[in-house]
């Protein structure tokens, strides 16, 4: 089962990367996409603006999360409690979940945060 529903797919897109249409229903293998792909001007500022995000992405929640559990286990706070539960309900809410509620606080139309800037 996890051949069919991760390897096949991943192998299959692995496979048309290396293929071109040349006509309609009709292929070659080929390096061009790579060529192309590689040649562009936005590869590499794409690729450091994600770096630069993952890292900061990383720092923050390192910092945040050290801060957080060394407020939890060694201090006495008075809001302990509530504490635990923010650290873990993000591990629980799945991705869409979290998806959708981004797109509720933040949607240009009708999200919570852009609404009550606008008013």
């Amino acid at each position: 089962m996890l051949i069919y529903l991760a390897v096949l797919p991943l192998f299959m897109l692995l496979l048309g990367s290396f293929q071109m249409e040349v006509a309609p229903r009709e292929f070659v293998t080929t390096l061009k996409n790579y060529q192309n792909a590689y040649a562009s001007q936005y590869t590499y500022s794409t690729f450091k603006n994600s770096v630069i995000f993952a890292s900061g992405s990383a720092g923050l929640s390192f910092l945040f999360g050290t801060v957080l559990a060394w407020l939890v286990e060694r201090t006495n706070t008075p809001l302990r409690v509530v504490f635990i539960p923010i650290a873990v309900v993000p591990l629980i809410l799945p991705g869409v979940l979290e998806s959708i509620a981004w797109i509720f606080l933040l949607s240009p139309k009708f999200g919570y945060i852009n609404v009550a800037l606008m008013s």
